[in-house]
Order: structure tokens, then sequence, then C-alpha cells
């Protein structure tokens, strides 16, 4: 299940400090690893079993969601490091971080709406300001062009 892809993206961090959170995350996230290596040999030991296989599969499929999950992290907490490098502090900037990290790649009226949810209030220039200055940061980055204009946190990796 563990593609080469995954591989350099984990790879591909940013420098860790020695105790630090994203040192830790990426401790959990060579467990994982290792977790799916044995899943994988459990699967071929049980080709014969078309059950047991069903359920190494999901267990497979689970173990790969906690992996995704630690990356998303890992992402935002990057992100908002190079946000407090920058001396920014903005409570609506981390938030469409946080939105970003979460769920991906969203365009302007995407992430207002969601920021709505967490804010209670937002428009869609504010949104729209903070993207620009995020961007300007190097932190998110624009995908896609004309009306399919969609913002994704910049990885890691990207920022080197």
């Amino acid at each position: 299940m563990a593609s080469g892809n995954q591989e350099k993206e984990g790879e591909s961090r940013g420098p860790r400090q020695p105790g630090g959170l994203l040192e830790r995350l990426y401790r959990i996230e060579q467990e994982i690893r290792a977790v799916e290596k044995r899943l994988e040999i459990i699967e071929k030991l049980l080709e014969g079993d078309p059950e047991a296989r069903a359920i190494v599969l999901l267990f497979m499929k689970i173990v790969g969601l906690h992996r995704a999950s630690v990356d998303k992290i890992a992402v935002a907490i990057e992100a908002q490091r190079l946000l407090t490098q920058a001396g920014v502090v903005d409570d609506i900037a981390r938030d469409i971080l946080e939105i970003l990290a979460v769920h991906g790649p969203m365009n302007v009226s995407e992430l207002t709406r969601e920021l709505r949810k967490v804010r209670g209030t937002a428009s869609r220039r504010i949104v729209s300001q903070r993207l620009k200055m995020l961007e300007e940061l190097g932190v998110v980055k624009l995908v896609g062009g004309g009306k399919g204009k969609r913002y994704e946190i910049v990885r890691p990796g990207d920022h080197e």
C-alpha cells in the first residue's frame, strides 16, 4: 500500500529538532510504515484465504488513513512555523491554514464557508487578502487556473 511517492513525501520533510513535535510525528509515521509493511507480508501469506485477506486489506486501509492524518498534521505544523518565522500573528491566517491542512485544496468560496463554521463570520474579501499574503510568504500556493483556482499548503520539502 505504501507507494514510492509516499516514501518521498516522508523523506522530504524539513529539518527536525530532536524531541520536537515534528520529530515525534516523523517517528509515528515511521512506525505506521512498519505496520503497513508487516500487514503486506501477512496479506501475501493469506493469499489462499480470501476472507482473512479481506480483513488484512481493511486494516491496511485504516493504517493508511492514520498515516495520512499524521502527514496532514505535520504539514499544518510546518505552515504555522513558517508564519511564526515571518512574524505573522494573524488568527484568520492560522485558521485558513488549519482548514487547508484538514480539507486539502479549496477555492476562496469553500474556504470562506469553512472559516465561517470556525469563526462565526468571514468574508470572501478578507479570505482573499489573507490567501494573497500567505502566497507571498510561500506558505500556500495557487493550483489550477481560471474558475478552478484553488489554494493548498506548500509541502515542507517545497520550501527549500
